[in-house]
């Protein structure tokens, strides 16, 4: 009975500090769509690979992709060529050689698009 709660623990704290990539930013500057992406418990070293936009039922690959990390987090920069209309966005990669998909909010790309 102890092992299965101590194995049930060991599971949980896996789950706990496991990567949870989240979107963060959309841009539309400087002739481009910019998408940042937030892992807050990034491993020592990350691979980024086979970057696509998702929008408006096309897909787009990535122009150039960057990665800053600290402290533990990471910070992905993706950039694609300059986009005016989105709808069910997201962003699928190679994260580590897991793919991951990241939904990016309705209201954000709504915000990019209207007139300040």
């Amino acid at each position: 009975m102890k092992k299965m709660i101590l194995f049930a623990a060991l599971a949980l704290s896996s789950l706990i500090a496991s990567a949870e990539l989240r979107y963060k930013s959309i841009s539309n500057t400087d002739g481009k769509t910019t998408v940042c992406i937030i892992d807050d418990f990034a491993p020592s070293k990350i691979a980024i690979s086979d970057v696509v936009l998702h929008t408006c039922g096309k897909e787009y690959k990535a122009k150039s992709t960057k990665s800053r990390q600290e402290a533990g987090m990471a910070d992905i920069t993706m950039t694609f060529k300059r986009l005016t209309k989105f709808d069910d966005t997201y962003v699928t990669f190679k994260y580590n050689g897991r793919e991951v998909k990241v939904p990016i909010l309705r209201k954000e790309t709504d915000r990019i698009l209207s007139p300040l």
